[in-house]
């Protein structure tokens, strides 16, 4: 799979790009996260469901960086708008597939030795996932 432009991502939501700068970039998915550690979901199920929002977040996020993947960004910031607020021990834990997939993309492990630092907020409004990646320095 390519990504087109942000707003072609074919039978995926389409996202925004907010802003796009050498040391930062702000990109909104339109997507419902749900909290992963009471769902009691078989895992087939919870992965139908999780799939297509990494697709939509990975196409995105691919047109967003203009397909460069060799620049690691050294923060990852999700912010999770939804009807209500979660739990901060399953904030975290609703972004994960998330997490996976922009580590996947930019080729770097997702865990506390890797290159990015992973930060969660929240906030009330539509459902969406507001990702903000930030750079070193300039391009």
């Amino acid at each position: 799979m390519t990504a087109r432009s942000l707003g072609e991502t074919g039978d995926r939501q389409a996202g925004r790009l907010l802003v796009r700068t050498d040391a930062r970039i702000v990109l909104q998915v339109p997507m419902r996260l749900w909290s992963r550690k009471n769902d009691r979901l078989h895992w087939a199920l919870r992965r139908r469901r999780e799939k297509p929002q990494e697709i939509a977040l990975w196409a995105n996020l691919l047109a967003a960086i203009g397909g460069n993947t060799k620049r690691v960004p050294r923060r990852a910031t999700f912010v999770r708008i939804g009807a209500h607020l979660l739990d901060t021990d399953n904030l975290p834990l609703s972004c994960s597939h998330l997490r996976d997939c922009v580590a996947r993309t930019f080729g770097v492990d997702d865990g506390p030795t890797g290159p990015i630092e992973w930060c969660y907020g929240q906030r009330k409004g539509p459902w969406t996932v507001e990702l903000t990646l930030e750079f070193e320095g300039g391009a």
